[in-house]
């Protein structure tokens, strides 16, 4: 009668077991589901400043390449008086707004104006005026005569010619 007895409670527990299991998942799906909820009402104000801040990103973009791209480019002629008229006034005003003159060069002047850079230098401390020829010659005239720096040699006689020392550590970087 014992091992009878112990039959009705095993069925008891096996009962209480799949109910058990049938809770838990309901359970579970609950807490799936209501967790999602709130995860999506985390997300949704975070997605519309998302989208509010790309479309404030994209106005300022667009703002800023409109005010940066030139203007117009003119022909040769103009481009000139253009030019010298910024190099007279130094500043050009466009509706009361400053605008900036830059020349287009090609990288080959650029090598060699870098290369002659330690002699524009030289002239621009001792208050000495040159400008550069179209072939990134330095122009300097001194008492009436036309000198010109071509390369680093007649750069030192310049230098020489207008009083300038050039220090041992500046004859250094023209030797390489």
């Amino acid at each position: 009668m014992v091992a009878g007895s112990a039959l009705p409670n095993d069925n008891q527990q096996k009962d209480e077991l799949t109910i058990n299991r049938q809770e838990l998942v309901e359970i579970h799906k609950d807490l799936h589901c209501t967790l999602r909820e709130a995860v999506e009402e985390l997300i949704q104000p975070v997605n519309t400043q998302l989208a509010d801040f790309m479309t404030e990103l994209r106005e300022t973009a667009k703002k800023r390449t409109l005010t940066q791209q030139p203007v117009s480019r003119f022909k040769k002629r103009s481009n000139d008086r253009i030019l010298k008229e910024a190099r007279l006034k130094g500043n050009l005003l466009y509706k009361e707004k400053k605008i900036l003159v830059l020349l287009d060069l090609s990288a080959e002047t650029l090598e060699k104006r870098k290369s002659l850079k330690l002699f524009s230098s030289k002239l621009y401390d001792g208050k000495i005026r040159f400008r550069w020829s179209p072939s990134s010659d330095i122009i300097v005239y001194k008492n009436g005569v036309q000198l010109l720096v071509y390369d680093t040699s007649s750069g030192k006689d310049l230098l020489k010619a207008c009083g300038i020392q050039i220090t041992p550590e500046e004859d250094k970087l023209l030797a390489k």
